[in-house]
């Protein structure tokens, strides 16, 4: 592993991150355990995934039990590092459930920190601009995502958004003032 990060959601999990920065090994408590594993949801999971390789779920790839003599069993879940190798990029990062009900980071000073939708409604430089294509296409991808969840009655989620800063040496041919030098990841 190597680092090693502790939740700031509800969970309280901890996170372990692979070397190469590919995987996140998140803590599970023992209701999110039973969630994960009940008859039939990880079958539809996979399904769906198979089905819409675009999804924006996050990809799970085990879950575990981890036994140590003499300590409580852990669960874990193996998963997609979503800000990946490029963590040193990220501008700015929030967890959006499209609520403003207790949904506030307050004095975010640290850019490492996730953010939530008040602040992401405050932070106006950081906005997502995309061609009506890609938005169409998107939002079907959304809709999808939500059917699924609902389907299997889940209902905390929410949508991560990623803002990267660009190397500087790594800026387009554009060198205008309209040209964002952040790069939103959903």
């Amino acid at each position: 592993m190597a680092a090693f990060q502790e939740g700031a959601g509800k969970s309280a999990s901890f996170f372990f991150f692979t070397e190469n920065s590919q995987f996140v090994i998140k803590t599970l408590k023992d209701e999110e355990l039973e969630l994960l594993t009940r008859k039939g949801l990880l079958e539809s999971y996979y399904k769906h995934i198979h089905k819409h390789p675009g999804s924006l779920l996050s990809r799970f790839y085990g879950i575990y039990t981890v036994k140590i003599k003499y300590m409580r069993p852990i669960n874990v879940v193996i998963m997609d590092n979503l800000v990946g190798q490029h963590g040193s990029w990220a501008e700015r990062k929030y967890d959006l459930k499209g609520s403003t009900f207790q949904r506030i980071l307050h004095n975010p000073a640290d850019h490492t920190k996730v953010r939530k939708d008040l602040n992401f409604l405050d932070e106006t430089e950081y906005r997502v601009n995309m061609d009506d294509r890609v938005q169409h296409s998107m939002l079907q991808m959304l809709h999808k995502d939500k059917e699924f969840l609902k389907a299997n009655e889940l209902m905390d989620y929410s949508v991560f958004v990623i803002f990267f800063r660009r190397p500087e040496d790594e800026y387009s041919f554009d060198d205008s003032e309209e040209s964002s030098s952040h790069s939103p990841m959903l």
